[in-house]
């Protein structure tokens, strides 16, 4: 089932991010496609850096939906909430740093809008997947990142039978139909593995559309925690391929 795309919501959890928030909802804001018209619904999870202060002063635009949580619980706990504000067509997350840059949306759009497909995957493996991840002066790091990345990546794509470069992207365009279909639970990191695997258990064929990427170390705010993320995705790849 493809659905026309006139009308895109993009979800922007946000949680001490201060540094990148304004500068990241402000290229949203300048983000123009011919015949769609675009809402922001940012989810700020009561920061303690400055970061809700900055939301508050979106409340002013006419296409941003500004939620403000009284606690952190965690990436899937505010895109879920921010699931229960979507008007458009389509739906994408996108994270508050600048590891993404909406200026991808344009390449991601452009196979749903000519009705290629109505899932749309943006793969950050444009310079190869041992190069995803280029952590400044931490070369081994990288390297043990995107090592983990592939290890995952096969034990996903043998699960599911798929051949996918990069399920975990955070740049996922699907319907927001299947909101009304799915349900979501994971409140944590874990919701990302839980995404791309409902979806696809729902039907969508991802198609993968290469983006510029620009990945941080933990020096500037990353808080993914390999050993225990790492587990959770596992956990969560079988839970949602066999019950």
């Amino acid at each position: 089932m493809k659905k026309k795309l006139s009308f895109l919501s993009v979800i922007v959890p946000a949680y001490n991010e201060k540094k990148t928030f304004k500068i990241l909802i402000n290229k949203l804001l300048k983000l123009r496609f011919i015949n769609i018209r675009i809402e922001i619904i940012i989810v700020e999870s009561n920061s303690n850096d400055g970061t809700r202060e900055e939301a508050i002063k979106f409340k002013k635009y006419k296409n941003i939906k500004v939620i403000l949580q009284k606690e952190p619980r965690g990436k899937g706990n505010a895109v879920i909430e921010g699931f229960k504000y979507v008007k458009g067509d389509y739906v994408i997350i996108q994270d508050s740093d600048l590891e993404y840059d909406p200026k991808n949306f344009k390449h991601m759009l452009e196979p749903i809008i000519n009705g290629q497909c109505n899932f749309v995957l943006g793969s950050r493996t444009q310079n190869g997947i041992l190069r995803m991840r280029n952590f400044k002066n931490k070369k081994i790091l990288s390297l043990f990142f995107n090592i983990l990345h592939v290890i995952l990546t096969s034990f996903f794509n043998i699960v599911y039978q798929k051949y996918i470069l990069d399920p975990w992207t955070c740049y996922r365009l699907f319907p927001s139909y299947c909101l009304k279909k799915i349900k979501f639970t994971r409140q944590g990191f874990d919701f990302d593995t839980e995404l791309i695997c409902k979806l696809i258990r729902f039907g969508l064929e991802p198609k993968e559309v290469s983006i510029k990427y620009k990945s941080r170390s933990f020096e500037d705010g990353k808080k993914i925690n390999v050993i225990k993320d790492g587990y959770l995705a596992v956990i969560a790849i079988l839970r949602y391929r066999f019950l």
